[in-house]
């Protein structure tokens, strides 16, 4: 069982951190990407640094930076690996079984991820897209 709650601060110090890495290393940047996979255990950043998120068709695979930084969370794949993958998010669990699909995983890691995004964006003035793998989760704070 995962409770994603568990995760957050990891989550957003990862997050924050690469920010910071990216603006020493490569300067301003005009919209950032995060990219996640509940299902095989990663969030990646990525960054435009040049272009607009219009320009990259709101897809984080085409930004200009392309997985700047990868945070693994093996533990999310292990679960949804198991015979009864359950996660728990706001005091409700999800139980996937062989009929769910990954859109219902990639709804709760979308919300639960926006919990967080949202709190970055107050200090961050650039645009961020957040963005599930091969789901029609994506939405730009």
């Amino acid at each position: 069982m995962i409770v994603l709650e568990d995760e957050k601060e990891v989550i957003k110090n990862f997050i924050i951190d690469s920010i910071e890495t990216f603006k020493v290393q490569n300067g301003e940047f005009t919209s950032i990407g995060i990219y996640g996979c509940p299902w095989a255990g990663w969030i990646s950043l990525n960054f435009n640094t040049k272009r607009s998120l219009s320009d990259t068709e709101f897809s984080c695979p085409d930004f200009d930076i392309v997985e700047f930084d990868l945070l693994e969370l093996e533990v999310w794949q292990t679960e949804y690996e198991s015979n009864s993958p359950e996660y728990i998010f706001e005091n409700k669990l999800l139980a996937l079984d062989s009929g769910s699909g990954d859109e219902a995983l990639n709804n709760l890691f979308f919300k639960f991820l926006s919990t967080i995004v949202l709190k970055i964006k107050n200090d961050y003035k650039e645009d961020i897209l957040l963005q599930m793998l091969d789901s029609q989760c994506r939405a730009i704070f």
